[in-house]
């Protein structure tokens, strides 16, 4: 009879053992699942949020541009996208005056799109600095300007390269005038490369061929000479499709094969600039009329 009763109890034990150790093992492996999901989850959103994009353009050149042209403007968007580092594209003509442009592995739209459709003309050109005081003081309105001379603006950024707004969302913009006969124009462009100056800052670096040299050496002596004589502030414009990049002052003639473009540009602004500048301009004024998204 006793060993009867212990081997209910032993029964009784296992029983309520097991019962423990499937609660248990319950609690353990639900929570391992749930730890799991989470971490999938996790997973799943950063890839969502960090896949590639797959953008559309269509690009259209106003008017009836020679097929010449637009050949050599497929080439040259062709050439910028494989200089930016984008590995999957395709750049094809549409019709008589458009150009597609697919692009399949793009992480970040907003290092793409300025090089796409940006013409690229670049030109040096005189800033007359008396008229520009004018221009700002009030006494001289764009209706009054010489023939000879034109209204460009040049946006204002930070230390770090970003453009300044007002309150208002605008870019802030000091505008001057200049001559509208360029000093340099891109024919006498080697090229274009991003840098650093000494303090480490992006810098874009202006490639001359020898032409270009001779003709940079003779403007700034010449505008060297006239600051002398005059005690005027004499400066240069560098312009990238009628938006001035910098306005350097002109103390002395330079004897050089490249121009240092310093000032507040982003790492990724400085390598844009390049780039477009690098593979020269297009020869035909395109306009973005449909850009499509998707992820």
């Amino acid at each position: 009879m006793r060993s009867f009763r212990m081997l209910i109890l032993l029964l009784l034990f296992l029983v309520i053992a097991f019962i423990l150790f499937a609660g248990c093992s319950g609690s353990v492996t639900n929570s391992s699942v749930q730890d799991q999901i989470g971490q999938d989850g996790q997973a799943l959103q950063s890839s969502v949020s960090s896949a590639p994009f797959r953008i559309l353009y269509v690009l259209e050149a106003h008017g009836s541009p020679a097929s010449q042209q637009m050949d050599n403007a497929v080439k040259i968007i062709e050439n910028r996208l494989q200089d930016s580092g984008v590995r999957t594209y395709e750049v094809k003509q549409k019709g008589s005056n458009q150009i597609s442009v697919k692009i399949s592995d793009v992480s970040n739209v907003d290092e793409v799109s300025p090089i796409i459709g940006k013409t690229g003309l670049l030109e040096i050109k005189r800033i007359d600095s008396q008229l520009t005081v004018q221009y700002i003081a009030g006494t001289l309105t764009p209706d009054r300007l010489p023939a000879d001379k034109q209204l460009l603006y040049k946006s204002e950024t930070d230390e770090q390269g970003n453009i300044i707004r007002d309150i208002n969302g605008q870019p802030v913009t000091t505008m001057y005038v200049v001559d509208k006969e360029p000093l340099l124009n891109g024919s006498v462009i080697d090229g274009a490369t991003q840098e650093r100056d000494q303090s480490g800052n992006p810098k874009i670096v202006i490639h001359l061929n020898d032409e270009g040299a001779i003709q940079f050496s003779d403007a700034t002596a010449l505008l060297a000479t006239q600051s002398a004589i005059t005690g005027s502030i004499q400066q240069i414009a560098v312009i990238l499709d009628d938006e001035i990049l910098s306005a350097p002052t002109v103390r002395e003639k330079i004897t050089s094969n490249s121009i240092d473009i310093t000032g507040s540009f982003t790492q990724q602004n400085a390598r844009n600039i390049s780039l477009v500048i690098q593979n020269g301009a297009l020869p035909v004024e395109l306009y973005v009329v449909d850009k499509e998204t998707s992820q």
